[in-house]
């Protein structure tokens, strides 16, 4: 299938208005095809292409009933990998009128419960998607909630019992909070006797003297004292 009007070296024709449509709609497909079986590695490459196209020919093209949708889940995308800088480029790109569309705005809450800390509201969002697409980055969500409500506690407690840490980071049982420290925090130590969650490897309340460095430099000073005699 050949489309000259394509990026890079488009070339104009009287078919490349409907050749760029007919692309659009491939791409939106899609994009949506890797959000539906939640592969985020597909979806990052139609998505650059596709945004090539609302970019450069969204007044000849027009929005479709999908560029909302895709939007959202592109914004979601950037919460999930934590890059709010981009979140926010990307946020600024889309018109006012799409912003309040429902795939957007639920984007946009997200992410201000995200800074707020109302973790328990992003958990009750990714349950409660506006479309079906959302579910690539669900899951992925309440990773994210789960690293933030993480880092928090570690910089808050030296230790936490095991129920308790169990329900703090969302979990369900003992054996999934098992698993996230292995994978994810290997610095956490669980003391399997005492069913307690250490942040931190516990201070050492010993001194330690440098012995043979103070002896090595009392005997330095003992020669040059002895020089200077």
């Amino acid at each position: 299938l050949s489309l000259p009007a394509l990026p890079p070296l488009p070339v104009e024709s009287g078919t490349a208005a409907s050749e760029r449509a007919a692309a659009r709609n491939a791409l939106e497909w899609a994009c949506l095809f890797a959000a539906r079986i939640q592969n985020v590695e597909l979806f990052e490459p139609f998505f650059l292409q596709l945004k090539g196209l609302y970019m450069d020919h969204g007044a000849e093209l027009g929005a479709s009933e999908n560029y909302p949708i895709i939007l959202g889940i592109n914004l979601l995308h950037q919460l999930v990998d934590n890059d709010l800088g981009q979140f926010h480029s990307e946020l600024e790109l889309i018109p006012e009128e799409v912003q309040q569309s429902p795939h957007v705005s639920f984007a946009v809450g997200v992410e201000r419960d995200l800074m707020m800390g109302s973790y328990d509201k992003v958990i009750h969002a990714s349950d409660n998607p506006p479309n079906a697409y959302c579910g690539l980055f669900a899951t992925d969500l309440l990773n994210t909630v789960r690293d933030a409500i993480g880092d928090c506690a570690e910089v808050s407690y030296e230790t936490l019992s095991v129920n308790e840490a169990v329900r703090m980071l969302k979990f369900q049982s003992r054996a999934e909070l098992d698993v996230y420290v292995a994978d994810s925090r290997p610095d956490w130590i669980l003391e399997p006797t005492a069913e307690v969650l250490r942040f931190h490897p516990p201070a050492s309340t010993g001194l330690t003297v440098p012995s043979t460095e103070i002896m090595a430099q009392t005997l330095a000073y003992a020669t040059d004292l002895e020089r200077i005699v």
